[in-house]
């Protein structure tokens, strides 16, 4: 994470601490306020975890795409981009959707100048969109240069 500018910028403190990848989605979800520099990283208050609690995780199954994940990055972005309607927040499926990953997080920091702090990108993920949010247009988030 030191390595990545924009990743270390906003989530410095909380990797020293232990909580980076949480940062990094709330980097994610808040990603206006990266691209404009006024995001401040808050310390996850509560999870998100169901009964029973203190069950011990190990790489999480994920069925419909017959992977396991480590279960930090998916605990993380569960945490962070899913409300409690079990909504996923947009910009975190944006990213999800463009890398094809829940390990997207690196991704869009890496990316964050040169492709996702385009206005017209933001702008497409908040008006509900960005090619990502379209099946027919799904294809379109993995070639490069394509705005939307």
């Amino acid at each position: 994470v030191y390595t990545h500018a924009v990743y270390n910028e906003s989530c410095h403190a909380a990797c020293s601490a232990g909580w980076g990848v949480p940062c990094g989605w709330e980097a994610v979800r808040h990603m206006r306020r990266v691209c404009n520099g006024t995001f401040t990283a808050t310390f996850p208050g509560s999870s998100k975890n169901n009964n029973p609690s203190g069950v011990k995780m190990e790489n999480a199954f994920i069925a419909s795409m017959e992977e396991h994940f480590w279960a930090c990055n998916v605990h993380a972005f569960c945490s962070v981009c899913v409300n409690d309607e079990k909504i996923v927040d947009d910009y975190c499926k944006a990213a999800v959707i463009r890398y094809n990953s829940l390990y997207a997080v690196v991704g869009t920091m890496n990316n964050m100048e040169s492709y996702w702090c385009d206005d017209r990108i933001l702008t497409h993920i908040e008006n509900g969109t960005y090619c990502g949010n379209d099946a027919g247009k799904m294809k379109w988030c993995m070639d490069e240069g394509e705005i939307a």
